[in-house]
């Protein structure tokens, strides 16, 4: 048996997890990997004190550990990528070394090296193989590592992080417009998203994977910024273990010794497309994706940077209900209900007696830009000591537009909005993230991660009036001028404060832990006031000319500031986890998280009382 996963899980209750694995599987890190092995003696007899050190071509990082009785060493938390070379050094022995090491996200690389007692100078001896990355005793569940090399190849229009996403099998992409997916299954606000060891999740949004940003499909970060991300469904590592859909973890490139760039477009239009099978042309549309690349060296081997500039323009028409020239023939034969006539004729009486634009019944163009700004900083502070700071940036904004000229009248709904009728929803993220690694004494390695996320959202309108419905060709048909009846006073603003620690330590030569704490801190900010601009519904064109509404609603606030809702809340979690490997060919890794959630209690309002 290769595996075995026990799951004891109930609401309110810690996660007890078990695991059986044939080869040592110790926790590797978030963000990173591991390397890990035995060094003995001529003979195979363990060498306890040899000296392991791994050290990257690319940008001079250095970690180092020492080998317990039963010789063997791990080093946690190394830097994804390559090229590594690894040496093995012992008192009265010739040093090893493997060169050309490469790692992935989340991978344990195995090096074991047997040291000869001799005097005389030896050649140096490079072995090199292919792993199948199939074959991995770590893992406990199904999961895909999607691969820097697939991240900058797949030809993807667009470059969305959602278009690698779904190449995991186990992931399903919504049959809706709003970009969501499900991974296993799941609601995808179950889902958990990581970002460098962050957490990257709107709790409040709809949409995408479930990162902020979502109602507008706006991109959680660049691929260009990325280096790789793995798609989990159920791994075993305690440290992962606060999701209940799919975990999608993301690491970002980093700077190197040498100085590098790149430029990118993708281009797109209705000329590129080619007619449908009767012949017609596509509908007029655009989409323009641009942006740089560039890294290097601040300090040779000490401190590097990379930054990624990705712009995303897009226009495309509106693809809903379109009227025709009479209500029963011709383009409206769909049966909306309203002629071109009458709402050529609603719009020139709200321009003429009401004196604004509502823009007219004719196909819309919609944008939908997006700017992801990303900025990397990483620091050599000493062998085994690295510390790293992101930014990221994240701007977009969505227009729509609502034609459903049969909502009912008792919601007073919209129905079919004139152009200007439309909305605007935008979205802002800026995150900064620090991470810290650090070994002490030889054996404790810790990981410490400290975020701030500022989320705001929030919806515009091209006219700032009451919302306006006129009865048009049959009954329940309405055309809408003004503005939305969601959009004014719509607004979210969040701010996520994040501060989890990892330390992981050797306790006698079988057994490896980890404590842990993870915590979460909110602030959420929430107006939303609907029909607070009023509603005019009018039966006809005539009563609209005569100012004669036959209903008008408005929503009033029961309280001064409005119904704004203003709260905090508060996860607190901790964890601990044991690797026991009582022989070579054998792990058991056991462990125990609580995460508990702390949340304002409402307030009472005695006026609605």
């Amino acid at each position: 048996m290769r595996h075995v996963v026990w799951t004891l899980a109930r609401r309110g209750a810690p996660v007890l997890l078990l695991a059986l694995a044939a080869r040592p599987v110790a926790a590797q890190g978030v963000t990173g990997g591991a390397i890990q092995g035995q060094v003995t003696a001529e003979g195979g007899a363990p060498l306890e004190n040899a000296v392991v050190a791994v050290t990257s071509a690319a940008t001079g990082q250095r970690y180092q550990a020492n080998t317990r009785a039963n010789g063997r060493y791990n080093i946690e938390n190394i830097a994804v990528g390559g090229e590594f070379r690894v040496e093995a050094r012992a008192i009265g022995y010739e040093p090893a070394t493997r060169s050309g090491v490469t790692l992935a996200l989340g991978q344990r690389y195995s090096a074991d090296f047997e040291l000869i007692q001799q005097a005389v100078q030896l050649e140096e001896l490079t072995v090199t193989a292919t792993e199948n990355p199939l074959i991995n005793a770590g893992r406990t569940g199904a999961a895909q590592t999607i691969g820097e090399h697939a991240v900058r190849n797949l030809p993807l229009q667009g470059r969305n992080f959602t278009d690698l996403v779904i190449t995991t099998p186990q992931v399903s992409p919504s049959a809706s417009s709003d970009g969501a997916v499900s991974i296993a299954g799941q609601n995808n606000r179950y889902n958990n998203i990581q970002i460098d060891g962050g957490v990257n999740n709107d709790l409040f949004g709809i949409g995408s994977t479930g990162a902020p940003g979502g109602q507008v499909l706006a991109k959680p970060i660049s691929l260009e910024a990325a280096q790789e991300f793995q798609v989990l469904i159920a791994p075993f590592d305690v440290r992962q273990g606060n999701f209940a859909g799919g975990l999608i973890n993301a690491i970002t490139k980093s700077g190197t010794n040498r100085f590098s760039g790149s430029v990118f477009s993708y281009y797109r239009n209705q000329d590129l497309t080619g007619d449908d099978p009767l012949g017609n042309p596509a509908t007029e549309f655009k989409q323009w994706q641009y942006g740089l690349t560039f890294g290097g060296p601040i300090v040779h081997d000490r401190v590097h940077f990379f930054a990624a500039l990705d712009v995303q323009e897009q226009d495309a028409p509106w693809g809903g209900q379109q009227i025709g020239p009479d209500p029963t023939n011709g383009a409206d034969s769909l049966g909306i209900g309203i002629t071109q006539a009458t709402a050529t004729r609603v719009q020139e009486i709200v321009q003429q007696q009401y004196g604004f634009d509502p823009g007219d019944w004719r196909q819309p163009t919609l944008g939908q830009p997006d700017r992801d700004v990303f900025g990397k900083v990483t620091a050599q502070l000493a062998t085994n000591s690295q510390l790293e700071v992101t930014y990221n940036n994240v701007d977009a904004d969505r227009e729509r537009i609502t034609r459903d000229a049969l909502r009912a009248a008792a919601q007073d709904r919209d129905g079919y909005q004139l152009s200007l009728s439309g909305w605007t929803q935008a979205s802002s993220t800026n995150t900064v993230r620090g991470k810290l690694l650090n070994v002490f004494g030889g054996k404790w390695n810790n990981e410490l991660l400290v975020g701030y996320q500022r989320i705001r959202d929030k919806r515009d309108q091209a006219v700032n009036v009451g919302l306006i419905r006129v009865q048009a060709d049959r009954p329940g048909a309405y055309v809408a001028a003004g503005s939305d009846v969601f959009t004014p006073n719509n607004l979210l603003e969040q701010d996520v404060y994040e501060l989890t620690d990892n330390l992981t330590f050797d306790l006698g030569s079988a057994h490896r832990l980890t404590v842990g704490t993870h915590n979460e801190f909110f602030s959420f900010f929430n107006n939303f006031f609907p029909r607070s601009l009023g509603v005019w519904t009018f039966a006809d064109t005539t009563a609209l000319k005569t100012n004669t509404p036959n209903r008008y609603t408005i929503a009033l606030p029961l309280r001064e500031s409005g119904p704004a809702a203003e709260f905090s809340v508060q996860q607190i979690g901790g964890y601990l986890q044991d690797a026991w490997s009582p022989s070579d060919r054998l792990t058991v890794t056991a462990g125990v998280r609580l995460d508990v959630p702390l949340i304002d209690a409402p307030q009472q309002n005695p006026v609605l009382l």
